[in-house]
């Protein structure tokens, strides 16, 4: 029983920490984005390290820069491969070198 409890706990927090990741995340271009994007992940890495800290996130999850890079990717993929996706027609069209 106290392992489900646990498991819901890291469950909502990891949820909570997602909505916060595309809460901070921003598409802007240059200094000041680059500023904003220090100042929020500063702002997730002290919403993890509560989680830490209050035993609701443990230790061997992923770090902030591993979960930005796992959700990148992910969305990146969702680009690329599906046909459907709406930013699909503005990637570059692949070359045949063959």
């Amino acid at each position: 029983m106290v392992q489900y409890t646990t498991t819901v706990k890291h469950n909502s927090v990891k949820e909570r920490f997602v909505s916060f990741i595309e809460l901070f995340s921003d598409t802007q271009s240059g200094q000041i984005a680059a500023i904003k994007m220090l100042i929020n992940r500063q702002r997730l890495e002290g919403f993890l390290r509560r989680g830490r800290r209050y035993g609701l996130y443990p230790a061997d999850q992923p770090t902030i820069v591993q979960l930005i890079e796992e959700a990148d990717e992910t969305l990146f993929n969702h680009i690329r491969y599906n046909p459907l996706h709406i930013l699909h027609p503005l990637q570059p069209k692949q070359i045949d070198y063959c």
